[in-house]
């Protein structure tokens, strides 16, 4: 089995430390992937029509509501910082380090299960 981890970033309520304390906690969870994306208002939904009313959108370019790009202007904080930020935790999570500790979770998980299967 495969645990992984959505994460959606760029709610009104995000502020710039949310993507230290992400990371802090999912390095804490045995993850074995996850899925970053950035909150994205598309057209059509209450959301968008939300930020329209706030002036908020910053582009009508549909190419990019692609859930990567950010679209909108965050609350509390630049979209550079939001977009810093995501490229930050997807950073954290799939670093040499991170992905060798979870290779040999996985691989100790298959020996476990290998060995009582086969002493059963």
């Amino acid at each position: 089995m495969i645990v992984e981890g959505a994460f959606v970033f760029g709610f009104d309520t995000d502020k710039p430390d949310v993507f230290d304390y992400t990371i802090d906690t999912i390095k804490n969870w045995d993850l074995d992937l996850v899925d970053i994306s950035t909150l994205t208002p598309y057209p059509g939904t209450p959301y968008y029509d939300q930020l329209e009313k706030e002036n908020r959108i910053l582009t009508k370019d549909w190419s990019k509501y692609d859930t990567i790009q950010v679209v909108y202007q965050p609350k509390l904080m630049t979209p550079d910082q939001l977009l810093d930020g995501i490229k930050k935790v997807w950073r954290e999570f799939y670093t040499k380090k991170m992905t060798v500790r979870r290779v040999i979770r996985s691989l100790n998980w298959g020996f476990h299960r290998l060995f009582v299967c086969c002493i059963s």
